[in-house]
């Protein structure tokens, strides 16, 4: 992914490059390189802010809020992180955004013991759930239905 991250650089077409550098740094993250991951959204937003590139931004900001979570962040600190990601989803028209930011804040309010809570906050995203089936963001919506 480095390579191919690299490849698009050099054409100076970055479009889409922040969007796959948060992917990156979401795989980076997942395989426990925190300080990678940290480093490529951190250099993912700065990307954004300089060339006015803010395609899949919210997407970008649950990364980093997922980083952060997996760095010691702490629960109020990763929730407001979440919500902002959360209006910049409603912001950018996303549903799929919405619905993914909305799993993340309710799997917070179930560690809490919030249950009912986390169940509402997916209820209002039910007709997407059902079309998306036995797809991961389905299946990760329906642990609260």
């Amino acid at each position: 992914m480095e390579e191919a991250i690299s490849a698009i650089r050099r054409t100076g077409a970055e479009m889409g490059l922040p969007y796959l550098m948060g992917l990156y740094a979401e795989a980076l993250g997942d395989s426990g390189r925190l300080d990678g991951a940290r480093k490529s959204v951190e250099a993912d937003l700065e990307l954004g802010r300089c060339n006015g590139t803010y395609f899949q931004l919210a997407e970008v900001l649950r990364i980093e809020a997922f980083i952060r979570e997996n760095s010691g962040g702490g629960p109020d600190e990763i929730e407001q992180m979440l919500h902002k990601a959360a209006n910049v989803a409603t912001l950018q028209r996303s549903a799929i955004g919405q619905l993914r930011i909305a799993v993340e804040l309710a799997r917070g309010l179930r560690r809490r013991g919030e249950v009912d809570e986390a169940r509402e906050l997916i209820a209002p995203h039910g007709e997407l759930v059902g079309k998306l089936g036995d797809s991961q963001d389905g299946r990760a919506a329906s642990e609260f239905c």
